[in-house]
C-alpha cells in the first residue's frame, strides 16, 4: 500500500485510496485553488507510479480523472473539482459522477488557442482557420473507459467539429472526423476486447468501466451512435465528395470512399440501437417514452433521466436524418422520428414547471428525471438544453423558439448569482458539492439560448470567456459561440436549420 499511501497524501482534499481502491469524495469546502494544487500533484504521481499500481482497474480509473481534470485553473467549477465519487459496493463511476465535469472535458492540449475576432457579423476565415489549426493537435482515443466518447474530450471534440463543420464544410475537418469516428468504432465491445456484458452478450457497445463484473450499461451508449450518424449525414450532405478516397488509407476497412464510409457508420450505428439499446436497454411505453428495461441493471424500470434522454435523441435524430437522405430505410426514419418527437413532447408538456421569473419574464424549472418537475442541476441542465437545441434546430420535430426563450430567461435572470458566480441548479440555488456546486462560468449548452434572447448575447458569451479580440482553448464554447454568431448573422427570417 505505500504507493497508495503515496497517493493518499498528495490528494488530501481530492480523493483517498484504500486497501479495497475507491475514490470517495473529499469535503466541499476545498477551494478551487487547493483543488488545482491536489490535481497537479495528481498528475505527477499518476506519471511516477502509472507502471505499478496494484489494480489496474484503478490505474484505468485514476488516469481518467486526470484525463478529465487536465484544465487551467480559472476553468474548474467552484467546489466541485474533487467531487467524483465510488461507492464502497461498486467500483464503477455513475454517469452522474462522470458527468460532473461534461463542460470541462472538451479542453483539450494545442499549440494554439482559436481567435475571436470579433462578436458580430459573419463567422471570419480566420476563425474558421484557427478552429482547423487547433484540431489538427487532437487525437482520438482509443479507449472507452469513463465516457470518453460521451462527455469526455474524444466525444466533446467531435461534437465540436459537427458544429463548425455546418458552418463551413471545410475537408480537413471533415477529415479530422472521420479519424474520430473510426477510432470510435474500432474500440466498440464487438471490435474490440469481445466482453460479455450484463445481457449476457457480447453487445456492439462502448462500456464505460469494461473491468467491471457484470458490465453494466446507460444512456451513454447514446452519444457513440449519434457520432457516428451525424457524421455519416455530414458526408451524405456533401455530395460532391461522396466518390471520393478517403485520404487515411482506410485503416480499419469501414469503406474506401466518403460514400462508403458514411453507409458503414449508418449500419454499425443501427446495429448497436437494434441489438442492444431498444433490443435490452431501453423499453419504449406510454407512446414511445423512454424507460430504462426492467432487465436493465441500472434504474431498472425507471424513466431515462433527462440528459440522457439526449443522449439517445442525439442518435435517433442523426440516424433519421441521415437515412432520410440516403432514401434507404423510411421505415426507419419514421420510427426514430416518432421516439424523439415523443419524448420530446413529453418534457414540455410534462417535464417542466412554468413560472414568472424576478424580471416578470416567463421561466421554466425542471427535474432529473420524471415525475420531478423541479430540482434540475445546472451540469446536467446544460446538457439538457444544448439536446433541446440540437432538435429545434433539425426543424424535425415542432419545438419552437416560444418554448426555449424561457430556458434563455433562466440564464440571465434565475441562475446568475453575481462576481461571476452561477448557481448550480436551474432554479437560482445552490447545494453542496458535485452538479449542485456554483461554477464560475456559464456552462457552454446555455450559450445556444442567446440566439432566443438577443440583447443577452454579448453578456452570455463573456460569462462563458469569450470577448472580442480574446482566444479560448475551450473547443465547447467556442464551437457553440461561432454557431450562434453564424445564425446571427443570417438574414432575418433565414436562421439556418439542418434538415
Amino acid at each position: 500500500m505505500l504507493i497508495a499511501n503515496s497517493f493518499s497524501t498528495y490528494m488530501p482534499r481530492f480523493c483517498s485510496v484504500s486497501d479495497n481502491p475507491s475514490i470517495t469524495s473529499a469535503p466541499s469546502t476545498s477551494t478551487n485553488q487547493e483543488s488545482v494544487k491536489s490535481i497537479n500533484a495528481l498528475q505527477g504521481h499518476i506519471k511516477n507510479f502509472s507502471t505499478t499500481l496494484p489494480s489496474k482497474m484503478l490505474k484505468e480509473y485514476v488516469q481518467g480523472i486526470w484525463n478529465r481534470l487536465a484544465v487551467h485553473e480559472q476553468d474548474i467549477p467552484v467546489k466541485n473539482a474533487h467531487d467524483i465519487s465510488l461507492s464502497s459496493s461498486s467500483s464503477t463511476p455513475s454517469i452522474e459522477s462522470i458527468e460532473l465535469l461534461a463542460d470541462t472535458d472538451a479542453l483539450a492540449p494545442s499549440n494554439g488557442n482559436m481567435v475571436v475576432d470579433s462578436l458580430d457579423g459573419p463567422v471570419t476565415k480566420n476563425e474558421i482557420q484557427s478552429f482547423i489549426n487547433y484540431i489538427k493537435t487532437l487525437k482520438p482515443q482509443a479507449t472507452t473507459v469513463n465516457n470518453e466518447w460521451t462527455q469526455g474530450r474524444s466525444g466533446e471534440n467531435l461534437k465540436a467539429m459537427a458544429l463548425v463543420y455546418e458552418i463551413a464544410p471545410q475537408k480537413e475537418i471533415l477529415d479530422k472526423m472521420v479519424l474520430f469516428c473510426d477510432t470510435l468504432l474500432s474500440v466498440r465491445n464487438d471490435m474490440k476486447g469481445k466482453r460479455v456484458i450484463w445481457t449476457g452478450r457480447v453487445d456492439p457497445v462502448w462500456p464505460n468501466q469494461p473491468n467491471e463484473k457484470p458490465i453494466q450499461t446507460g444512456g451513454e451508449q447514446g452519444d457513440p451512435v449519434g457520432h457516428l450518424a451525424a457524421c455519416a449525414r455530414q458526408i451524405l450532405q456533401t455530395r460532391a465528395i461522396h466518390s471520393s478516397v478517403v485520404p487515411d488509407g482506410d485503416p480499419y476497412q469501414f469503406g474506401k470512399t466518403y460514400l462508403q464510409r458514411a453507409k458503414r457508420y449508418l449500419i454499425e450505428a443501427d446495429k448497436t440501437v437494434d441489438q442492444h439499446i431498444l433490443r435490452s436497454l431501453v423499453t419504449l411505453r406510454d407512446g414511445n417514452h423512454m424507460y430504462f428495461s426492467k432487465a436493465s441493471l441500472y434504474k431498472s424500470g425507471l424513466p431515462v433521466p433527462w440528459n440522457q434522454q439526449m443522449m439517445f435523441i442525439y442518435g435517433f435524430m442523426n440516424l433519421a436524418q441521415a437515412h432520410a437522405l440516403l432514401k434507404d430505410a423510411p421505415s426507419r426514419v419514421k420510427f426514430y422520428d416518432q421516439i424523439v418527437k415523443s419524448n420530446a413532447d413529453w418534457f414540455f408538456k410534462n417535464g417542466v414547471s412554468s413560472y414568472t421569473d424576478k424580471a416578470r419574464l416567463p421561466a421554466y424549472d425542471w427535474g432529473y428525471t420524471m415525475p420531478d418537475k423541479t430540482g434540475e442541476d445546472s451540469s446536467h441542465g446544460s446538457l439538457d438544453v444544448a439536446g433541446l437545441y440540437r432538435m429545434y434546430k433539425s426543424g424535425r420535430y415542432g419545438i419552437n423558439a416560444q418554448q426555449l426563450a424561457p430556458i434563455a430567461n433562466i440564464v440571465t435572470d434565475v441562475i446568475p448569482l453575481g462576481k461571476g458566480s452561477y448557481a448550480g441548479r436551474l432554479n437560482g440555488t445552490s447545494s453542496g458539492g458535485g452538479n449542485s456546486a456554483p461554477t464560475n462560468r456559464l456552462r457552454s449548452g446555455f450559450l445556444f439560448t442567446a440566439l432566443f434572447k438577443p440583447k443577452a448575447y454579448k453578456q452570455m458569451m463573456a460569462n462563458a470567456g469569450i470577448q472580442s479580440g480574446g482566444n479560448t482553448n475551450r473547443i465547447d464554447v467556442y464551437s457553440r459561440f461561432l454557431w450562434v454568431k453564424h445564425q446571427r448573422s443570417q438574414p432575418k427570417g433565414s436562421a439556418a436549420q439542418v434538415k
